[in-house]
Order: C-alpha cells, then sequence, then structure tokens
C-alpha cells in the first residue's frame, strides 16, 4: 500500500468524530494508545505495518511473505485483470454517491477519524462506499497490531451496521470460502470494530474472471476464532518478515501452479504436478 493516500471524503456535518473515536475500544478490550495514534504520521506507520493482503496471502502460503519481501510485487495479467474488474466495480458505486471533496491525511488518527466520518454518512444516505485506485473512503487501521489494509467496500443501507463487502477473481468457484480471503474479510471488520461500529458479519463475493456475471457470495461471521486468527497471523508475518523464522510452506503443489513466484520460490514442493 502507498504511504502516500489522499482520502475522499464525503460531505459531513458536526465535528465530533474525533472525540467519539476517542471513547471506542477494541472488541478484546484492547485500546491503542490514543495518544501513539495522535502523534503517529501515517506514512510511518504504513510502511511498517503489515497489509491485510499479506496476511491472507500468508494463510494461502506462507512462502509468499518472505517471496514478496525478496522478489516485490510482480503485476502478472490475472493480478491485472483482478484490478480492473474491481475499479469497474468500484466506479459503478462511485457513481452512486455524489461529489467527494480530497483530504490529505497526516496522522494514524486522521486516517481513523476520515474513515468514522464517511461511514457515519453512508449509513445516514443509505449509500455503498467502495475503494478504488483514486478514491478512499476508508481504511482499515489497527494500529495495535501493526494492520493496515483498504477493503474494497462497505455496504451503508441498512442504516445500523456497516457490511464489509470483499470481491474476489477466479477461474473456478469455490464450494465453501477459501480460508485466506474468510481471513481478509474478518480483519476489515475488526477495522470496522476498531472505528466502534458493531458489524455482525461480512459478505464475500467470488466472481468468475471470464464471465463477470457469474458470481457466488458467501457470509462470513465474525467470531473470537477468526479475530485469533488475525492475531496470530499478523505476529507470524512479523517474524517472517524480520527473517526470525522460516516458513512452512504448502505441501499441496496444486496451489504453486498459479504463484507469480512459483519459478524462484526456495521452499515449493519438489515436484508441482
Amino acid at each position: 500500500m502507498k504511504s502516500t493516500i489522499i482520502l475522499a471524503n464525503l460531505p459531513h456535518r458536526g465535528s465530533s468524530a474525533g472525540e467519539k473515536l476517542t471513547r471506542t475500544n477494541t472488541s478484546d478490550g484492547i485500546r491503542a494508545p490514543l495518544g501513539s495514534i495522535r502523534d503517529t504520521a501515517f506514512a510511518d506507520f504504513v510502511s511498517n505495518a503489515v497489509p491485510v493482503h499479506l496476511l491472507a496471502e500468508y494463510v494461502y502460503c506462507a512462502a509468499k511473505v518472505p517471496n514478496r519481501k525478496i522478489q516485490g510485487d510482480i503485476r502478472t495479467p490475472v493480478l491485472l485483470e483482478g484490478q480492473r474488474i474491481h475499479e469497474a466495480e468500484a466506479k459503478r458505486v462511485l457513481a452512486e454517491i455524489g461529489p467527494t471533496k480530497r483530504i490529505r491525511i497526516s496522522t494514524v488518527f486522521d486516517a481513523m477519524v476520515h474513515a468514522y466520518r464517511n461511514i457515519t454518512v453512508a449509513l445516514r444516505k443509505r449509500k455503498v462506499l467502495a475503494n478504488s485506485e483514486k478514491r478512499v473512503f476508508f481504511l482499515t487501521v489497527l494500529s495495535e497490531y501493526g494492520i493496515v489494509g483498504r477493503p474494497d467496500a462497505v455496504d451503508c443501507r441498512d442504516e445500523k451496521n456497516p457490511v464489509i463487502i470483499e470481491t474476489k477473481t477466479t477461474d473456478k468457484m469455490p464450494l465453501s470460502p477459501w480460508p485466506d480471503n474468510e481471513l481478509q474479510v474478518g480483519i476489515y471488520m475488526m477495522g470496522l470494530e476498531r472505528l466502534g461500529f458493531q458489524p455482525t458479519h461480512g459478505v464475500l463475493e467470488y466472481v468468475k474472471r471470464n464471465s463477470p456475471k457469474q458470481r457466488k457470495r458467501y457470509t462470513i461471521p465474525l467470531n473470537a476464532g477468526l479475530r485469533q486468527e488475525a492475531v496470530s497471523a499478523a505476529k507470524t508475518v512479523v517474524n517472517l518478515l524480520l527473517e526470525k523464522e522460516e516458513p512452512i510452506a504448502t505441501k499441496n503443489p496444486r496451489k504453486c501452479i498459479p504463484y507469480r513466484f512459483v519459478s524462484s520460490c526456495q521452499w515449493k514442493p519438489t515436484v508441482i504436478a
């Protein structure tokens, strides 16, 4: 994720978002030091934080973490097609939002306040918010765990609880949610909790890559097991990035086939079917 981000801000009334946010605890009783997030430069936080997508990649195969650190991101045709479909979805949603203004954020607290404000306004107006490459309305910031991420969308049409919507492109529809995608949705819901909302579930939507009209949705409940898995993954990924431990790579060679680091991965299974 880029460390320099300009948030799109929905028009809003009042200025109490920061005050309300300071009274918000995390679901497990941990409160991030507000003095810390007020003073921490957002660019510095992002450059040292673990992105949510990397936690999901760790669940898929732990070897993806050191490979990404070594080789950086590789923009494959499959990845680019997924981004194209997502941007088309975001453009459709954003067309219904109307005018916005650009806000440059400086601190971690700024990012959280703007996210809170935008979601609150969207709930009042019964809108769906979607993040795009050029317009970012809300970020997931779990400063106590060093996690940052950019969800695809949040559905605020019921006026009460925002619902995370995460879209994944695929060649084959899964019979059940894939664990890496499920974890990603769970972390985004934890981000909503950190802002003071009470999400009960999120939505994971799979889209057929060569036929975007073919879709399959799953409801992902937020429970203690998913929260614990997120925290555990964050700790392990940090250790992998710091080279304090070796990754335990997948033993399923089929997972390596679409993997963009497969040709140079030193942890891959000996034989790839």
